[in-house]
């Protein structure tokens, strides 16, 4: 009677063993499911301030192109008032 503590003591230190590399395990699990979703989420974030950055970039480049198009009509509308003027003020020398 004195051996069946011992088979006792062994058998609930296989059972505590294996009791803690299954939880090592779980967590293990759990770690790596975690930092995959941390991965997931970043790539998200990353998409999303890729796309803002596009959508910033294209308005930018359309402000652009409508600012050079505006200065270009008034660089047009400058030079058609300093050939009026021109003409204005030689057609004043012809008549005196």
């Amino acid at each position: 009677m004195s051996e069946s503590p011992a088979l006792g003591a062994t058998g609930d230190t296989k059972a505590v063993v294996k009791s803690i590399v299954g939880t090592g395990i779980g967590l293990a699990t759990l770690l790596l499911m975690l930092a995959g979703l941390m991965i997931q989420q970043n790539a998200n974030v990353n998409a999303r301030i890729d796309d803002v950055n596009a959508n910033v970039n294209a308005r930018i480049d359309d402000v652009n192109a409508n600012v050079n198009a505006r200065i270009d009509d008034l660089q047009e509308d400058i030079r058609e008032l300093r050939a009026l003027i021109i003409d204005a003020i030689k057609g004043a020398d012809t008549a005196d």
